[in-house]
């Protein structure tokens, strides 16, 4: 008698896991209007609404205001962004900028006008 059955969903459930890991851009989100950008101590903070509802987002230091991607210019307008993981400083140093410990975070690092591609 066998010690282990093979199960196919098994297989599957790790590839897919697989995959998302290695996944390097998720696809663009549904659009949002873009109401402000912020920097932060971890991030740049992209405040977004959609429908009657609004949050602020973690992403890219490089979209905010002086970044090399500054997106700043389509505030008040419709957007879709992008999100990649990647790393920022962990919450639990509140914004000491000598602590070097991380938090795995999903980060915008791309913002699009809808309409503008």
């Amino acid at each position: 008698m066998p010690i282990f059955r093979f199960d196919p969903r098994a297989v599957l459930a790790v590839l897919a896991l697989s995959l998302t890991a290695t996944a390097a851009i998720a696809a663009d989100s549904a659009p949002v209007e873009l109401l402000d950008l912020q920097n932060g101590d971890r991030a740049c903070y992209a405040v977004v609404r959609a429908g009657k509802s609004e949050q602020s987002l973690e992403a890219a230091f490089e979209l905010c205001p002086g970044g090399s991607q500054d997106a700043s210019r389509w505030i008040g307008k419709m957007v879709t962004y992008a999100k990649k993981p990647g790393r920022v400083q962990a919450m639990s140093c509140a914004g000491d900028p000598s602590c070097k410990k991380t938090d795995a975070v999903d980060l915008i690092v791309r913002l699009s006008p809808v309409g503008n591609r």
